[in-house]
């Protein structure tokens, strides 16, 4: 399951928080995950090509903004974007 919602943020910016319930990962993990093309587990285990949240990442900073995340094993994660009002870039 996942569930988007608008977090409180000061008047400069916006914040997004996205979570889920999937299978989450070590919190050591949570800088390492936005780095192109690495995965946490083996391509059999799951799709993907260890390239989106890298992407995700790439277009918030050049907004202006951060991406984060919290997560731990079997609890799921969050995803927190935070972009100034303005736009930035």
């Amino acid at each position: 399951r996942v569930s988007v919602r608008g977090a409180p943020g000061d008047a400069g910016r916006v914040v997004v928080e996205v979570a889920d319930n999937g299978i989450g990962f070590e919190p050591q993990h949570a800088e390492r995950i936005f780095e192109p093309f690495q995965r946490l587990h083996r391509r059999t285990d799951y799709e993907g090509s260890g390239l989106g949240l890298a992407l995700c990442a790439r277009i918030a900073a050049r907004h202006g903004g951060t991406l984060r995340a919290r997560s731990a094993p079997g609890e799921g994660s969050v995803f927190t974007v935070v972009l100034p009002r303005n736009g930035g870039a």
